[in-house]
């Protein structure tokens, strides 16, 4: 079974590089980000 993550943060200049390091330890095969989004805030 695969393993889906979402990566979101509501500022354009927030890094997604620890939650990235997250995904890949729980060995997420798919990560989708989304940045300045009204379902982050």
């Amino acid at each position: 079974m695969s393993k889906t993550g979402y990566i979101c943060v509501s500022m354009e200049h927030q890094e997604t590089t620890r939650q990235q390091k997250i995904m890949c330890d729980y060995q997420v095969d798919r990560i989708f980000f989304e940045k300045l989004s009204v379902l982050c805030g």
